[in-house]
């Protein structure tokens, strides 16, 4: 079996290197095939996330019944207070304050 196996992946081999030597030949660049930042050291560029509208300010713009303005107003209020909170859950995963605090600041 183990024999069966090699004889495989060896022809498996050989087909592989003999397709590549073939497609340069025919001009074909496999690099082509993959993202100029692999090939380059460049990073491809960012593309554009379109950000979503402007809250109107109006209770249940969302259509979602908790979404009411005072409520949103007050969750909005206590975000920092949130963040303190998650601030206490990093720690123990090696993120000190000082690194929360600048990931956290806009």
């Amino acid at each position: 079996m183990t024999r069966m196996f090699r004889s495989i992946a060896w022809t498996g081999l050989f087909a592989t290197m003999l397709a590549v030597g073939q497609a340069d030949a025919w001009g074909f660049d496999f690099k082509s095939l993959l993202p100029s930042g692999l090939i380059n050291g460049t990073p491809p560029p960012a593309q554009e996330v379109p950000s979503a509208p402007a809250w109107s300010g109006q209770s249940g713009a969302s259509g979602h019944p908790a979404m009411r303005a005072d409520a949103i107003r007050t969750a909005a209020a206590q975000f920092q207070d949130c963040l303190d909170g998650l601030s206490l859950l990093a720690a123990p995963r090696g993120i000190s304050r000082a690194e929360f605090a600048r990931l956290t600041t806009a």
